[in-house]
């Protein structure tokens, strides 16, 4: 089942939780259209290493849906990107993106 179609049928979402280990990249686009309707969202996003990033894509979506945002490191990947990118479990990025959506009308 979609996630698109199960927000459709919503009036409100008080709080939207993703964690779905990268398939962020296909799912928030696909939501894209009903995102207006969520107050707040908590995304982990991944970045696999060797492949092509989407973080910029998923922040302009969010923008573009009323959301401010703020970004957190995990697991310490990425806290010294200019000596290394350490890989674990696959990936060489793994952010927590805490949004609120501004623009919100209940």
């Amino acid at each position: 089942m979609r996630l698109a179609d199960l927000l459709a049928k919503e009036k409100t979402v008080d709080l939207l939780k993703i964690d779905i280990e990268g398939a962020e990249i296909d799912v928030i686009p696909d939501c894209e259209a009903q995102l207006k309707k969520v107050k707040n969202i908590y995304l982990e996003y991944h970045s696999w290493a060797g492949n092509v990033q989407h973080l910029d894509h998923l922040l302009q979506i969010l923008t573009k849906a009323g959301f401010r945002y703020t970004i957190h490191s995990l697991n310490g990947i990425g806290k010294q990107p200019f000596l290394h990118l350490p890989v674990s479990a696959g990936m060489d990025i793994q952010l927590d993106i805490h949004a609120i959506n501004l623009e919100h009308k209940a």
